[in-house]
């Protein structure tokens, strides 16, 4: 099986292949989204458009069909709201998502997907997005509807929830929108301040879909499908939708069955024969680990010919094991297309163009200063993944500081120019200006500031880390996914166990912006204050060792304390936040006095 670089070739050959297909599709042709759906139950009508995936009991909708439920809905909006208006959809059926979603796009109702209220930080997220949208309803089925409004109450809101089942058999004309109006709004899943919703027109859609079946070499022959939340972009916009624009099919798993049997992710892919699934590098993880001691041998992958891997940092180590671990299913390396996106760009921004992943041993003190080169037999090495190949949007390094575009082999953020950026926040213009409207110093853009750190190498993309989560510690640039991932490489106890590194400011004599590295786990077994100590001071001496730099404190920390946007990210910046203000509820901490001191000054 394939496996990463070795220090013994310093960098892999050229693994770039030039873009097949460069056709329009059928689909790009039309105006808006309701002109492509209303296309296909016209010419298509008995074609199945879903399948609402239970085992035995899938159900398959046609295009047809999916078209006059989704004009019921649309008749129940428009009786009580203006074209214009914002609806949140929550739903935890995929099925019923689809149908509300279609449904507001035929009345010319603005969607805003969202997640269900679920926990006291993700209710108070909520309830910033129905502010934020003005949102005029809620709009969801059973067996939703009674959280969501216990949500409305707790929080005193004016918010209807209507229930999409009472649109009944509802029918009237569809809206059909010019393809600059706005489709949706696709809020941001950022950790901390209010949150943002990124302007989706149909001509954003048309554009990053059509951009993303170039990139991946996908057709109407297709068949889609996957478990990943429709109010994510990943589920919606990278999974759903290129399924219903081809005229393809999407078989649809809820996620609350993902997270209770992961397996039946790969069991749909089977029974539903899909070819193109997408999912965070997590969900790969998942299934290796649960499926150690299982009996594969009733599993065929063998059709699985797309695994798209984004969303958050791809390891190459979960891509090989899931790859070793499925082989006997006929599951092969070379249908991972790790992938970059990001809502601001609508969602896709790379992937493909490469036969299979592009791992790639990298210098590990040279990333530190910011330089991008392979690693020499005699260096520490890391592995990075390439991210694939931009399809059609422009990609430049650039120095964040100085806004000067960076040399071959230099690390930088990653600006984007190209016609599928979205044209900003919904009703935020300072921060519409400073992310969408950027320009390098020599005036040249304007460009999308992704607040992602990379290269482009041999035409590939390589995403480093996050601009805002890179640690400078004693002049160094630490990236806190390394930390953590090592650690959990090294310390059995901390194997698939949540976890951040974070910097915080320490006072210093020499340097007025000195920082201290924090590491915080939640072990995955209870250990005595002993174990504890023990682990603690293990750990620092890893650390110190793999990277150079002593941590400044360990903490341990009780389950389900790191939080996870919801696109899969790791949220260190709200837990540094709530370390640095005393908020956060340890299990066992080792602190040297400079953070314990930093800890109490910022709690003050």
């Amino acid at each position: 099986m394939p496996q990463a670089a070795s220090s013994s070739a310093p960098h892999p050959p050229a693994h770039v292949s030039d873009r097949e297909g460069t056709s329009v599709h059928e689909f790009e042709k039309h105006r808006n989204a309701v002109d492509i759906l209303t296309a296909h139950a016209s010419a298509r009508g008995e074609r199945t458009a879903l399948v609402r995936y239970g085992g035995e009991e899938s159900a398959p909708v046609g295009y047809a069909e999916l078209l006059r439920e989704a004009e019921g809905v649309a008749a129940l909006l428009r009786e009580r709201y203006a074209p214009g208006s914002r609806v949140l959809l929550m739903n935890s059926d995929p099925g019923d998502f689809v149908t509300s979603f279609l449904g507001c796009l035929l009345a010319g109702v603005i969607a805003v997907p969202s997640p269900l209220p679920a926990g006291a930080h993700h209710k108070r997220r909520l309830q910033r997005i129905a502010a934020d949208a003005g949102a005029a309803a809620a709009l969801s089925t059973d067996p939703d509807l009674a959280a969501i409004r216990d949500w409305v109450g707790e929080f005193a809101l004016d918010l209807p929830v209507l229930d999409a089942a009472d649109a009944g058999e509802l029918a009237g004309s569809t809206t059909s929108a010019s393809p600059h109006e706005i489709a949706f709004l696709q809020y941001t899943s950022g950790s901390t301040g209010s949150p943002k919703g990124v302007v989706v027109t149909h001509r954003d859609l048309i554009n990053n879909i059509g951009s993303l079946c170039r990139g991946f070499g996908l057709d109407e022959s297709v068949r889609f499908g996957g478990w990943v939340p429709l109010y994510h972009d990943m589920g919606l916009i990278a999974q759903l939708l290129p399924a219903l624009f081809l005229g393809s099919s999407c078989a649809l798993l809820p996620q609350a069955a993902f997270l209770h049997q992961p397996l039946r992710w790969l069991r749909m892919l089977d029974v539903c024969e899909v070819n193109y699934s997408a999912a965070p590098d997590f969900a790969f993880d998942f299934c290796v680990r649960l499926a150690r001691s299982r009996d594969l041998s009733d599993l065929d992958l063998s059709r699985w010919t797309h695994a798209v891997n984004g969303s958050e940092p791809i390891r190459y180590d979960t891509l090989s094991r899931f790859a070793e671990r499925f082989a006997e299913t006929g599951f092969r390396i070379e249908s991972f297309l790790p992938s970059y996106g990001l809502a601001e760009a609508t969602v896709y921004v790379s992937g493909g163009g490469t036969p299979g992943p592009v791992p790639l041993r990298v210098d590990a003190e040279a990333l530190s200063r910011n330089a991008f080169r392979p690693a020499g037999a005699a260096s520490r090495g890391t592995v990075l993944t390439g991210s694939g190949v931009p399809a059609e949007l422009e990609v430049r390094v650039v120095d964040p500081a100085s806004q000067v575009p960076a040399p071959p082999g230099v690390i930088g953020e990653l600006w984007l120019r190209g016609e599928s950026v979205a044209s900003g926040y919904w009703e935020n213009e300072a921060a519409t200006k400073a992310v969408f409207h950027a320009e390098t110093a020599d005036g040249a853009g304007p460009y999308l500031r992704t607040g992602d750190l990379g290269v482009v190498h041999d035409g590939v993309v390589f995403v480093t880390g996050r601009l805002k989560d890179v640690l400078v510690v004693r002049g160094r640039n630490l990236y806190p996914q390394d930390i953590e991932e090592e650690l959990r490489q090294q310390h059995t106890v901390l194997a698939a166990a949540p976890g951040v590194a974070f910097s915080v400011p320490v006072p210093d004599a020499d340097d007025d912006q000195a920082a201290a590295m924090v590491v915080a786990f939640e072990p995955r077994v209870p250990l005595s204050p002993e174990e504890c100590a023990r682990l603690a001071e293990d750990m620092r001496l890893t650390v110190t060792r793999e990277f150079g730099v002593s941590p400044g404190g360990i903490a341990f920390l009780p389950r389900r304390t790191v939080r996870r946007t919801t696109s899969g990210k790791t949220e260190r910046s709200e837990l540094r936040q709530r370390f640095l203000s005393g908020q956060l509820a340890t299990l066992y901490e080792d602190l040297d006095a400079p953070v314990a001191d930093a800890r109490t000054g910022a709690g003050r």
